[in-house]
């Protein structure tokens, strides 16, 4: 077996992290609940065989597809959403960060300013999301072992 060399903690072939980290990406038009029936038999191979990336023991963090300006290209950025290994449920992290507002962009090719509207949600911040979850709404708990008795 040939480790993958990406260097992020998983421990299967090379393949099977491209393949797992496919896993991440919700398509267009796919809702969570869609999402999570799609990859769950494959996600929970990995699992079986505890293959997971630096900081997805507990959790798997959902990515969604966004159009990169300069080649139409997609990124796949976090967009708050994971899986609870605990309770095996969808679960919403919240926003760490949001800005909204209007921006002067100089396009060169007009050789003038144009106004644009701007959105910048950062979802960074999905450990105190999942902390949030497993201390108030999950059912399973095994991996935070939280006691609020006395």
């Amino acid at each position: 077996m040939t480790k993958s060399p990406l260097g992020d903690g998983f421990e299967g072939t090379y393949e099977e992290h491209v393949e797992y980290i496919g896993l991440r990406h919700i398509m267009d038009g796919e809702t969570p609940s869609e999402w999570r029936n799609r990859i769950w038999d494959r996600l929970m191979y990995f699992r079986n065989k505890k293959y997971y990336t630096y900081g997805e023991k507990d959790y798997f963090c959902a990515h969604k597809a966004l159009l990169y300006l300069v080649d139409r290209q997609k990124l796949f950025p976090k967009c708050g959403m994971t899986i609870c290994y605990s309770c095996n449920k969808v679960v919403y992290l919240g926003i760490e960060h949001l800005s909204v507002g209007e921006r002067s962009v100089y396009n060169g090719l007009e050789g003038k300013f144009i106004t644009e509207r701007f959105r910048n949600i950062s979802f960074n911040g999905e450990h105190w999301g999942i902390y949030q979850h497993w201390a108030t709404a999950c059912t399973g708990n095994k991996f935070r072992k939280l006691n609020f008795e006395e």
